[in-house]
């Protein structure tokens, strides 16, 4: 009764959101992997184009620089959705891959709401 079982294989999905006190043109750059303003550059971590492919890009990430995180841009609707898939190498723990997907909805005047669904593949038998 009280061993753990195994989690349903396949996909999970997380979905959040959040009410953010700007409007999406200021937040959209944020998430963009092309952008000079993207938040993981601002943190000091690498965004570099693969191979001048204008939807792929490689984060390398300050705290961990062995690792390759390859994301392929799927949907851009400026000021609106932003989504991407990322490969992870070496692998981190159980995780494979991501699916994430941000859409932004204008609430009024300097207001935005910000949903970001994430669709994580993880290996099988993951507790």
């Amino acid at each position: 009764m009280l061993k753990s079982k195994p989690a349903p294989e396949g996909p999970v999905e997380f979905d959040l959101a959040v009410e953010v006190d700007r409007p999406a043109a200021e937040v959209y750059p944020l998430i963009d992997w092309a952008d000079p303003r993207n938040a993981k550059r601002e943190l000091g971590h690498r965004v570099d184009g693969i191979d001048g492919q204008r939807d792929r890009f490689r984060l390398t990430m300050t705290e961990m620089p062995d690792h390759r995180f390859d994301l392929t841009v799927t949907e851009v609707v400026p000021g609106q959705t932003y989504a991407f898939t990322c490969d992870i190498a070496p692998r981190v723990g159980r995780l494979v891959s991501t699916a994430e997907r941000y859409s932004f909805e204008p609430i009024g005047g300097e207001l935005c709401k910000l949903r970001l669904t994430t669709v994580a593949t993880f290996n099988n038998g993951l507790p």
